[in-house]
């Protein structure tokens, strides 16, 4: 049983190694895009693909937990691109500020935040995408009635649609 799984999983390798290989399969006509991402937490966006160089794109992005609101901005690159699929991997991240107003505690963060994420090119201007990843949000204040500062984690998950114009 251990060589099969032996087996299985370096063919995966393999061909994971052969499909990073391919080229710019999942490349969209325009540079900029607006998108929404439902999940934990929702989120809007507006981006640029190489705004700030060659494949470092940079999208802005308002999210709304249930208790903070969020203003941030995320550098993203491609990781991977695949031919035999319109699928782009890409990650990245950034800063944000965060407005949170939990128990009554009305206080301002500012945080750092990383993301993962896959957008499969439905048609020349539409991509849905799904993402993960996570953020630290350092707490000024009165944080939860214990007048203290705060570090907050927060998960990131979305899945969504980006259109491209």
């Amino acid at each position: 049983m251990r060589k099969v799984l032996f087996a299985l999983v370096t063919a995966a390798l393999l061909a994971g190694g052969a499909a990073f290989a391919q080229g710019m399969g999942a490349s969209f006509n325009s540079n900029q895009y607006v998108g929404v991402g439902l999940g934990y937490p929702f989120q809007a966006y507006y981006g640029m693909d190489n705004a700030l160089g060659n494949n470092l794109g940079l999208r802005v992005r308002l999210s709304s937990y249930f208790w903070n609101i969020s203003l941030g901005a995320d550098v993203l690159t491609d990781v991977a691109q695949f031919d035999s699929a319109p699928i782009s991997i890409y990650a990245g991240g950034g800063p944000n500020v965060d407005y949170l107003f939990l128990s009554g505690t009305n206080t301002l963060g500012i945080g750092v935040s990383g993301v993962v994420g896959g957008e499969y090119k439905v048609t020349d201007n539409v991509g849905a995408f799904l993402e993960l990843g996570a953020g630290y949000t350092y707490y000024f204040g009165d944080l939860a009635g214990l007048n203290a500062f705060g570090l907050g984690f927060a998960p990131r998950g979305a899945i969504g649609v980006n259109y491209h114009f």
